[in-house]
């Protein structure tokens, strides 16, 4: 029968132990590997986040502009006074394009436009604020000039996201747009 020395059996343990060690993570290390991982993963899913409503703004904003460009270029092309309306729904806001006075058409909460007397709709876009960015301008009524395609009265469009960045479509009497940011640092747009 043999015996083992008690120093030797300490240190089977002791060589035990550093291979069970070299094996695998210890509690605390996937612990910490796991808390890592997971603000990383919440940071890169709130930048997408960000990123994505950032550019819902650009996207709303350049789509603006064209809606703008559009009622200017029927106005010289019908040869009469065209308006651009910008109308708050429930669920988000409308932009239209029509004929007529100032207050001929109006947006229905779902189908077409409801117009009075010869007033007709050539352009309906409805922007829902689920997308994370909204008209802060509603209730708005440019009336483009067929001559000269002017424009009155002068306005500031204000469109914003819903983490709160901003942009601005300014139109003046002329019917030109520029588009500027009131954020401290604009992305790519001039300050307002």
């Amino acid at each position: 029968m043999s015996h083992t020395h008690p120093s030797a059996k300490s240190s089977n343990r002791h060589t035990a132990c550093q291979r069970l060690r070299q094996r695998g993570l210890t509690a605390i290390e996937l612990l910490m590997t796991v808390s890592i991982t997971a603000s990383a993963l919440t940071a890169s899913i709130d930048g997408m986040r960000k990123l994505t409503l950032s550019q819902r703004l650009q996207a709303t904003a350049a789509e603006l502009e064209s809606e703008l460009q559009l009622a200017k270029s029927t106005a010289i092309l019908k040869g009469q006074t065209v308006r651009l309306a910008i109308q708050p729904l429930a669920q988000g806001s409308c932009v239209l394009i029509h004929t007529g006075p100032k207050d001929a058409c109006t947006c229905g909460a779902a189908g077409p436009a409801v117009c009075e007397g010869d007033a007709e709709v050539t352009h309906l876009q409805r922007h829902d604020a689920k997308t994370g960015v909204a008209y802060l301008t509603n209730n708005l009524s440019l009336a483009f000039s067929a001559y000269r395609g002017t424009v009155t009265p002068t306005a500031t469009i204000k469109l914003a996201d819903s983490s709160g960045r901003s942009l601005h479509q300014v139109v003046n009497v002329m019917g030109r747009i520029r588009t500027c940011s009131p954020d401290p640092k604009p992305e790519g747009y001039k300050a307002c």
